[in-house]
């Protein structure tokens, strides 16, 4: 293995998981460090996306996430940069040639599309606001332990999203909540340790307080259903504004359903008990 530092102008903050055989490639990304919370002691989530064969509707998907990672390398040198650039491509058949247009939606099944979401030229925020339709969106579901002290974000998102109603879900402990926001009939804040999954127990010889890390994002109209799942907490250093990219560094990949019910497969239901900044 190598370790390698990677320059960037924020937080430095995807997580992503490539494992990589000659016809074989699994991507793990989401909200998980490689540490022992991230990788099993915390709420986290993941998305895993796996191709076993050239003509896999998922290979797009995993190359346009492999020359994201091939990009992030031109700031190393030598052996790692050579290995990313040539040698791992060379000798697995599903990497081939980056995506004509990124952040587009592809088409999985009858079931599901993705698309991948990272700051780069443009901003989350942009790209999210490109593939939702704003005025379709009727209410916004957020899970995140992190966001800016004024609710910046928010307040972008309900201006954004003219007819959507936000529904916030806080953890009691270890976040930073937006505590100087303006109060908004439009924003509402619930307790995260009042949801179903914030229930679930770890198996440990010791009562563990398991902590809230993951970052979820669930966009609801009448029809489809969008759940953006990734490293990005609710603040404008992840998701940048329409005029700007994020200063952080973040990677995420969108659903889109007219079939799955997310917070419920998810277990974001149950008692809403609000919360008063």
């Amino acid at each position: 293995y190598s370790i390698n530092g990677i320059y960037a102008k924020g937080a430095f903050h995807p997580k992503l998981n490539f494992l990589i055989g000659d016809h074989h490639l699994l991507l793990v990304l989401g909200s998980g460090n490689i540490t022992a919370g991230g990788h099993g002691k915390n709420h986290e989530t993941f998305s895993t996306i796996y191709a076993d064969s050239i003509e896999s509707p998922l290979v797009p998907l995993l190359n346009e996430a492999w020359f994201y990672l091939q990009n992030l390398s031109n700031s190393i040198d030598g052996y790692s940069k050579n290995r990313i650039k040539r040698v791992i491509p060379r000798n697995c058949e599903i990497i081939n040639n980056p995506p004509e247009t990124a952040h587009q939606f592809y088409k999985i099944d009858n079931e599901f599309e993705l698309s991948l979401i990272y700051n780069d030229n443009t901003s989350i925020f942009n790209q999210i606001s490109s593939l939702i339709p704003n005025i379709e969106v009727n209410s916004i579901t957020i899970v995140s332990p992190y966001y800016d002290e004024d609710g910046s974000l928010l307040i972008n998102l309900i201006e954004q999203f003219p007819n959507a109603v936000l529904n916030v879900y806080l953890p009691e402990e270890h976040g930073l909540p937006p505590v100087n926001i303006i109060p908004n009939e439009r924003i509402n804040f619930f307790k995260w340790e009042s949801t179903n999954r914030s229930q679930e127990k770890i198996s440990a010889s010791e009562e563990y307080k398991r902590k809230l890390h993951s970052k979820l994002f669930f966009f609801h109209s009448n029809d489809i259903e969008y759940c953006l799942i990734g490293s990005a907490n609710a603040t404008l250093a992840a998701f940048g504004t329409s005029q700007q990219r994020g200063i952080n560094d973040e990677f995420g990949l969108l659903y889109k359903s007219s079939k799955v019910d997310f917070l419920k497969q998810l277990g974001i239901i149950g008692k809403q008990v609000k919360v008063n900044l």
